[in-house]
């Protein structure tokens, strides 16, 4: 062989096992798993939106369960019945809370209040296909409503349909809550808006602890 290897020069070339990081191919590997489980541990290590997604399809589902007998349409957060209170103090110290969330979670609900699973989730429109409801916009179905007939002797007649809106939900830092705020019309003096306060159980599932009623129309 000619080269190097004919000089009697030791070899100085890189290890097959050794990148240009520095790092052992073996050694890198662990790192790779430590990584791993690090981001299945942390909720925030690249795994938390979907989580807060697959929160979102658990509370779609019970608010399927729960809707009237009319066409369901899901929609963005409308800001004008987005009227929880701004400082998260009051949220969470609110005296009608039996299981409050606590204040780091408000906080974290009130940064994020303006994100929605229509938007952040791409198979959320999806699940609400599944479930026999459709996706739309609210200012087009208010004004397409407003703008029918009314009824003889009815001045605020129901809508021929129900909306509904959820925020993404938040996670506390643990992953073990969850903090949404969920509203829903079918009139101008039909409908609410509330908080769900959310716990992860043993076995993975979120369960409704507790909510808050932010208004009532």
């Amino acid at each position: 062989m000619a080269g190097r290897a004919m000089s009697g020069k030791p070899w100085r070339g890189r290890s097959p096992l050794r990148p240009a990081g520095g790092l052992s191919i073996p050694g890198f590997a662990l790192a790779l798993t430590c990584w791993a489980a690090h981001a299945a541990a942390d909720p925030s290590a690249g795994s938390q939106l979907q989580t807060r997604c697959d929160v979102a399809k658990q509370i779609l589902s019970r608010l399927a369960r729960r809707r009237p007998a009319k066409p369901w349409i899901f929609v963005r957060p409308d800001a004008s019945l987005t009227l929880a209170n701004n400082q998260a103090s009051e949220i969470s110290s609110d005296p009608r809370w039996r299981d409050p969330p606590g204040l780091a979670l408000a906080q974290l609900y009130l940064r994020e209040r303006s994100s929605d699973p229509l938007s952040s989730c791409g198979d959320f429109p999806s699940a609400v296909a599944r479930l026999g409801g459709s996706v739309g916009n609210s200012e087009a179905l208010w004004k397409k409503e407003l703008d029918l007939v009314r009824p003889e002797g009815s001045p605020d007649p129901l809508w021929s349909y129900w909306t509904q809106s959820m925020s993404l939900p938040v996670l506390s830092a643990d992953g073990r809550e969850a903090l949404a705020e969920v509203d829903g019309a079918c009139g101008m003096t039909c409908g609410s808006g509330f908080l769900l306060h959310l716990r992860r159980d043993r076995a993975g599932q979120w369960i409704v602890a507790d909510r808050l009623v932010l208004w009532i129309s």
